[in-house]
């Protein structure tokens, strides 16, 4: 794991970071630019659970997970359901078990997502690469959009016991509309929020 420190001075310099990945780098400029008069640096990391980590004026740190779709579907994580043991059964059969997903079984599969996302207060950052629209969510709403699939693979029998989670981006883009509409936001509002 190597970690680059990008500061507000060689942004310009930028491309040299990233070896090509011509959308990491549009993020990481568009997060310099958005918020760069409130935070001291950016660190890119290559072949690590997390792509950046910001460090704010605020002394507080904030860690950051790119996913940019490809064919119009952003692929989340892979899920081993099967790995998880509860009590003489696992994950996958006791969500196997019922059409509906009951409250004990979601809390098992929030655990569960808990363990494998690692970091509280990560920020996924899920980069539509048709339109170069990213969608900045935390682990409440990747949870609850993994939750929902989870949901909708189970109730079709399409649920495996190691499961890529691919969610499309029309789902993604959907999902984003109601959530702001519900919470009477602009997209630039839940940017500012999850940052600072």
């Amino acid at each position: 794991m190597r970690a680059i420190l990008i500061n507000k001075s060689n942004v310009k310099k930028i491309s040299k970071f990233f070896n090509g990945d011509r959308e990491k780098m549009n993020i990481t400029e568009k997060f310099i630019e958005y918020f760069g008069d409130n935070i001291v640096f950016v660190k890119y990391y290559e072949d690590s659970d997390i792509d950046l980590k910001v460090k704010t004026y605020k002394n507080d740190y904030k860690y950051i997970k790119i996913i940019i779709s490809s064919n119009n579907v952003f692929n989340i994580m892979l899920l081993d359901l099967k790995s998880r043991r509860i009590g003489r059964s696992n994950l996958y059969s006791i969500i196997r078990s019922s059409a509906d997903l009951s409250r004990e079984t979601r809390s098992e599969i929030s655990r569960f997502l808990d363990v494998i996302i690692g970091r509280k207060n990560l920020i996924w950052l899920l980069y539509d690469s048709n339109t170069g629209y990213t969608f900045p969510v935390n682990n409440y709403i990747i949870k609850d959009i993994i939750m929902d699939q989870i949901y909708s693979l189970n109730r079709s029998s399409t649920l495996q016991p190691e499961h890529n989670i691919e969610v499309p981006v029309s789902y993604i883009t959907s999902y984003w509309k109601n959530y702001l509409k519900r919470n009477n936001k602009r997209s630039i509002d839940v940017w500012h929020q999850m940052i600072f």
